[in-house]
Protein backbone atom coordinates (compact mmCIF):
# COMPACT_ATOMS: atom_id res chain seq x y z
CA UNK A 1 0.00 0.00 0.00
CA UNK A 2 1.52 3.30 -1.04
CA UNK A 3 1.08 6.69 0.59
CA UNK A 4 -1.62 7.91 -1.80
CA UNK A 5 -3.84 4.89 -1.20
CA UNK A 6 -3.36 5.29 2.56
CA UNK A 7 -4.41 8.94 2.33
CA UNK A 8 -7.46 8.04 0.24
CA UNK A 9 -8.47 5.28 2.65
CA UNK A 10 -8.10 7.60 5.63
CA UNK A 11 -10.09 10.32 3.89
CA UNK A 12 -12.96 7.94 3.08
CA UNK A 13 -12.91 6.53 6.62
CA UNK A 14 -13.17 10.04 8.08
CA UNK A 15 -15.98 10.90 5.64
CA UNK A 16 -17.82 7.80 6.79
CA UNK A 17 -17.34 8.76 10.44
CA UNK A 18 -18.65 12.28 9.79
CA UNK A 19 -21.72 10.86 8.05
CA UNK A 20 -22.33 8.45 10.93
CA UNK A 21 -22.01 11.24 13.50
CA UNK A 22 -24.39 13.43 11.48
CA UNK A 23 -27.02 10.68 11.39
CA UNK A 24 -26.67 9.98 15.12
CA UNK A 25 -26.86 13.71 15.90
CA UNK A 26 -29.99 14.19 13.81
CA UNK A 27 -31.67 11.18 15.43
CA UNK A 28 -30.77 12.54 18.86
CA UNK A 29 -32.05 16.04 18.04
CA UNK A 30 -35.41 14.64 16.96
CA UNK A 31 -35.51 12.45 20.11
CA UNK A 32 -35.65 9.26 18.06
CA UNK A 33 -32.87 7.84 20.20
CA UNK A 34 -32.93 8.40 23.94
CA UNK A 35 -29.38 7.70 24.99
CA UNK A 36 -27.98 10.46 27.21
CA UNK A 37 -24.57 11.73 26.22
CA UNK A 38 -24.34 9.63 23.05
CA UNK A 39 -23.64 12.60 20.79
CA UNK A 40 -21.00 13.99 23.15
CA UNK A 41 -19.23 10.62 23.39
CA UNK A 42 -19.48 10.11 19.63
CA UNK A 43 -17.99 13.52 18.86
CA UNK A 44 -15.25 12.94 21.42
CA UNK A 45 -14.43 9.61 19.79
CA UNK A 46 -14.41 11.26 16.38
CA UNK A 47 -11.98 13.94 17.57
CA UNK A 48 -9.63 11.29 18.96
CA UNK A 49 -9.77 9.25 15.74
CA UNK A 50 -9.22 12.37 13.62
CA UNK A 51 -6.24 13.58 15.64
CA UNK A 52 -4.61 10.16 15.75
CA UNK A 53 -5.04 9.69 11.99
CA UNK A 54 -3.57 13.14 11.36
CA UNK A 55 -0.53 12.28 13.50
CA UNK A 56 -0.11 8.92 11.77
CA UNK A 57 -0.32 10.50 8.31
CA UNK A 58 2.17 13.18 9.35
CA UNK A 59 4.63 10.57 10.62
CA UNK A 60 4.27 8.48 7.47
CA UNK A 61 4.70 11.50 5.18
CA UNK A 62 7.84 12.58 7.06
CA UNK A 63 9.52 9.19 7.25
CA UNK A 64 8.35 7.92 3.85
CA UNK A 65 8.22 10.96 1.57
CA UNK A 66 6.61 10.53 -1.82
CA UNK A 67 9.00 10.40 -4.75
CA UNK A 68 8.25 13.49 -6.86
CA UNK A 69 9.58 11.92 -10.08
CA UNK A 70 7.38 8.87 -9.59
CA UNK A 71 4.32 11.03 -8.94
CA UNK A 72 5.04 13.07 -12.07
CA UNK A 73 5.31 9.92 -14.18
CA UNK A 74 2.05 8.55 -12.77
CA UNK A 75 0.19 11.72 -13.73
CA UNK A 76 1.31 11.36 -17.34
CA UNK A 77 -0.17 7.86 -17.60
CA UNK A 78 -3.62 9.34 -18.23
CA UNK A 79 -2.45 11.28 -21.28
CA UNK A 80 -1.11 8.23 -23.11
Amino acid sequence: MNLNSLKKFTAWALIGLVALIAVISILSIWNLIEIDGLVRRTIGSFVIIFLSSAVILFIISVFYPENKNNRHNNNNDFTK
